[in-house]
């Protein structure tokens, strides 16, 4: 790779000309939200050391909007949040009204605890994905 930083390299017409190819197949829509009218980008799904970034196949890259490109690029969930979202699963399909005030103290605190502990982005990804946004 040339001493040029990854920003400069950007720059380059060959990523220009590569980067219109890939909107252009993507109907100059992002792929995850679908959405036309937003700032988009594309998004190496890996990287190969010593790689141009023009020198990637299409699979290899996706266009994304700024704020799914922020959500792809946030931490991937941990075990404590797969465990709170079962119970908020729990308590999204009505079993709320069946559970002990122990048990609901539990789901509440895990909520917030949920809340708290995420960004607001990875709340909305959260909920997107299970269509409850």
């Amino acid at each position: 790779m040339s001493s040029a930083t990854y920003r400069e390299l950007l720059l380059d017409p060959r990523w220009q000309k590569r980067r219109l190819e890939v909107l252009a197949c993507a109907d100059f829509r992002c792929s995850r939200c679908h959405h036309g009218d937003k700032n988009l980008q594309v998004h190496h799904r890996r990287y190969v050391r010593g790689r141009m970034p023009w020198e990637y196949s299409d699979v290899e890259l996706v266009v994304l909007c700024d704020d799914c490109h922020e959500l792809q690029h946030l931490p991937a969930p941990t075990e404590d949040d797969a465990q709170r979202e079962k119970t908020i699963e729990k308590l999204r399909d009505g079993l709320l009204s069946a559970i002990d005030q122990d048990e609901r103290r539990q789901i509440i605190a895990a909520m917030n605890s949920l809340v708290a502990d995420r960004s607001h982005e990875q709340v909305r990804r959260m909920e997107r994905d299970r269509g409850l946004a």
